[in-house]
């Protein structure tokens, strides 16, 4: 079984959502990699909660506990951070397969920071400032939430009903993909896969193009991305070691593929979606 991402068309309908609902928009595939996503503009309330390393952490610590629960259960979540701001999750299956969830929010739902009940260490001042920040950030009423949570369901017929994210079945192709996921920290080349596999690069490179539209080697450097991502995100590991763990041996080269796919540079992605996209 082949999930294929239709990923341009999935960012600019994600684009259109979050320009008009005001509210940031990621999809993650069933292993939590990102996918398509929308970079609509982190509150700046987050990034200077994140300044204090204990409230960082304890984001890092909500954002574990939520993957684990979504893990578990594959279904509809409306999850509350501890500073009432709601991500939903709305799950996707094809047939009765899960493909991923649509990531929706973050949507403050408390006008004054001094209505969460939550108690900071931070000095006054700087208590002042994280209630100025968090009273500036946009507020949304219950009855705009559950409007939000019915366009979500009209998004997801449309992108299932498009072929945005579709199913495939094609034994060469998924003996290709475990062979790249376990080996894409090493050096991949289509010679080495197709020995691994014995088969011709003929017909690695006809089945790549026809059931995935890609060459294999985009279709590795795509891997590399969401892998990349996906260690941004989750852990602190530094440029060159996520390097080293997905197999790219020149940081520069990795800088500019990154930057190029996803409009941003990684250390850029890492603060805008670290933590927040899982909740």
């Amino acid at each position: 079984m082949i999930i294929v991402y239709d990923s341009d068309k999935l960012n600019k309908v994600f684009q259109t959502f979050a320009n008009v609902m005001r509210t940031k928009v990621t999809f993650i595939d069933k292993n939590f990699n990102l996918i398509g996503f929308e970079n609509y503009k982190r509150r700046e309330f987050c990034f200077k909660l994140f300044e204090d390393e204990t409230e960082h952490l304890k984001c890092t610590q909500n954002y574990h506990n939520n993957l684990r629960m979504l893990n578990e259960e594959k279904k509809e979540y409306h999850l509350m951070c501890r500073l009432g701001c709601m991500d939903c999750h709305y799950p996707l299956f094809i047939d009765d397969t899960f493909v991923g969830y649509i990531q929706y929010g973050s949507m403050r739902t408390c006008k004054k920071l001094s209505d969460t009940g939550y108690e900071f260490g931070s000095s006054t001042k700087q208590l002042d400032e994280l209630a100025k920040l968090y009273e500036e950030s946009e507020y949304f009423e219950p009855e705009r939430i559950e409007s939000i949570h019915d366009i979500v369901k009209i998004l997801a017929d449309y992108i299932l009903k498009n072929g945005l994210i579709r199913i495939k079945h094609n034994e060469l192709i998924e003996r290709a993909e475990i062979y790249i996921e376990n080996h894409l920290g090493e050096r991949l080349t289509v010679e080495n896969i197709c020995k691994a596999l014995a088969v011709s690069k003929n017909s690695l490179y006809t089945n790549f193009s026809k059931e995935l539209s890609c060459s294999v080697n985009d279709y590795i450097t795509q891997k590399r991305m969401e892998c990349s991502k996906h260690l941004l995100t989750s852990t602190q590991k530094t440029i060159n070691e996520i390097c080293t763990e997905i197999g790219i041996s020149d940081s520069s080269y990795f800088s500019k593929v990154f930057k190029k796919k996803t409009g941003m540079s990684a250390l850029e992605f890492r603060k805008q979606f670290s933590v927040e996209y899982g909740g």
